[in-house]
This record gives structure tokens, C-alpha cells and sequence, in this order.
């Protein structure tokens, strides 16, 4: 198991142990369980929960609630998908809002963001095609790809809701010019992409599941993941920490399994097509690149780079 898993597995104890020592504290003999007891009595004596919660907690709204708290919290929240995303703790560096992001990479002096793609699993939201998670440095951004009368009730944000279905963050819509530079490809007639960025830094996210009801429905949880995953991975790392432009174009490989990898490297060659940083010699390398998203690839092919 993961380290990161581990940790977050232990602050989920503490925080269960903290409520079961302030419910304990609960009178016995009025017939008010604690929450330890009910714990105990689910996992050992199932039929004796069912008559105390026929007999007291049907007429005790304060246990009818607390039973129900504690029975949602040790079951957790199903079908909740963990993706591992690069998460540097010591280099903790708040984002600018996203609106002033995209114009300050266009220099070859901007410092690069360390930026990851996971693609999720069909959501069930009828008229969204995809939603994708995007990290960058320690923001999240979400997007989504849908019919354009779809996206149109989520033009002024969403929620993020915890397990219990308590708001943690909301996500703010970005600027058009920051949905150019991460759109994971060019949407069919008819569809188009919106993305927000999430309030809350990566940090506070960690471990903790949430849902999107608007069109993330699925529960994930954000886990941190050691470097050298992949060859990407390390490739990019390389060109994020040393500023190895020439390496990184090098080492792109001939063929990528994984879509979400291959919007992760178009990214790259996208910020470093705005830069100017890609010569004659490297478009001619590249054009043969198979995973290319089709912006990059009309730029290699004409010579000309990605617009503004």
C-alpha cells in the first residue's frame, strides 16, 4: 500500500477515535448509545442494533442521528476511485487565480507547472462525454466535455461535495484562453469544453473523497505518487525541475498506451510551441509522434506555432 494511503487511513482513525471518545461520555442506562457501542453491535451482535433501533432510536432523534452518522462513516462512500497525482509537500506554492495563468507562459523565462492529466471513467450524467482532472502544481482543474446547451446550466461553477455531502470547495470557470491550453482535444460539432478550477490547493484536497453531483457523480479520492512512475513521468519531471527542453523532445516516445499520457506530453510541446523553444530540426522529429493532439500536430506541420 502506499504511504500516502497509509496516512490518510490514520487520520481517518484519529478522527474516528476523537468521536468515539466524545460520544462515549453518552449515558448508558438512559438507553442513548454511544457510537463505540453501535460500531460493536454491527460487526457482533447485528439483531441487538436492530432492536435498539426499533425500540429507542425510532422515538431518540439525537441517537436515530448519531446511528446514522456512524453507520455512513464506517461503511464509507462506494465505488470511490483513488488517483495518484505527483504531489510535492515542500514546495507548496499557491497558484495565481487561473485568469492571469495562461499569458505568463508564454516567455521562455516563465518557470513551467508541473501538470498531470487523469481521465474518469464515464460518468452517467446524461449529455457529458468526459471529465477529466487536471493537476497542476498544487490547483486542480476539472474539465468537461459536453454538448454546448449541457455545459450552459454549469456556466457559473459547481460544488464539490464531501462523503457526507457536505460542500468542501466550489470550482470557478476559467478563462477561454486557459481552456485552449489544457482542452485534452478538439471537441465534435456541436460539443465543447468548459474548466474550473478548484479553490482549495491540493494540499487540503489529499485524501479526501469527494463528488461533483453536477457532473461527476463517481466519488474520487487524490492520493500523492513518488516519481518515476512512467517514463513520462520522469521526463517531464526532468523538464519541470532542470528546464531540459532538448532532453525532454528526445526521450518523447514513438507510442503512448495511455490517452491521459499522451494529453499530458501534448501539453508540454503545446506551452513549448508558445515559447518558440521548438526548432525546425525538432518539428521534423515530431511530426510522426502518433499520440499528438491535432492542435500540435497542425502547428509541427505548418511550421507556425499554436495561436495565442
Amino acid at each position: 500500500m502506499d504511504i500516502s494511503e497509509l496516512l490518510a487511513e490514520l487520520a481517518a482513525a484519529e478522527r474516528k477515535l476523537s468521536t468515539l471518545e466524545h460520544d462515549a461520555a453518552a449515558p448508558m442506562d438512559s438507553g442513548c448509545w454511544p457510537a463505540w457501542r453501535i460500531l460493536l453491535c454491527q460487526s457482533s451482535d447485528p439483531a441487538a442494533l436492530a432492536a435498539w433501533r426499533q425500540a429507542h432510536a425510532a422515538s431518540c432523534s439525537a441517537c436515530a442521528q448519531r446511528c446514522e452518522r456512524v453507520l455512513r462513516e464506517a461503511q464509507g462512500p462506494r465505488g470511490v476511485r483513488t488517483v495518484y497525482i505527483p504531489f510535492d509537500a515542500l514546495c507548496d506554492r499557491p497558484m495565481a487565480y487561473a485568469a492571469s495563468t495562461a499569458g505568463q507562459l508564454g516567455s521562455p523565462a516563465a518557470e513551467l507547472p508541473l501538470v498531470e492529466y487523469h481521465r474518469l471513467a464515464a460518468t452517467g450524467t446524461p449529455g457529458v462525454d468526459s471529465v477529466w482532472l487536471v493537476t497542476w502544481d498544487h490547483t486542480l482543474f476539472v474539465l468537461v466535455q459536453a454538448a454546448e446547451e449541457t455545459l450552459h446550466q454549469w456556466r457559473t461553477g459547481a460544488r464539490m461535495l464531501d462523503s457526507e455531502g457536505n460542500e468542501i470547495a466550489s470550482l470557478e470557470p476559467v478563462g477561454h484562453d486557459l481552456i485552449a491550453l489544457l482542452q485534452p482535444n478538439a471537441p465534435a460539432p456541436g460539443k465543447s469544453v468548459q474548466a474550473y478550477q478548484c479553490q482549495l490547493p491540493l494540499r487540503v484536497l489529499l485524501g479526501q473523497s469527494f463528488c461533483i453531483p453536477s457532473f461527476l457523480p463517481q466519488h474520487v479520492r487524490l492520493a500523492s505518487r513518488s516519481n518515476g512512475a512512467s517514463h513520462a513521468a520522469d521526463i517531464v519531471t526532468d523538464l519541470v525541475s532542470r528546464n531540459r527542453v532538448g532532453r525532454f523532445l528526445a526521450g518523447l516516445p514513438d507510442h503512448v498506451e495511455a490517452p491521459s499520457r499522451a494529453l499530458t506530453l501534448s501539453f508540454y510541446l503545446r506551452i513549448l510551441l508558445r515559447q518558440g523553444r521548438i526548432t525546425d530540426l525538432d518539428r521534423g522529429r515530431l511530426r510522426h509522434l502518433d499520440w499528438l493532439a491535432q492542435d500540435i500536430r497542425d502547428a509541427l506541420g505548418s511550421g507556425e506555432d499554436v495561436e495565442h
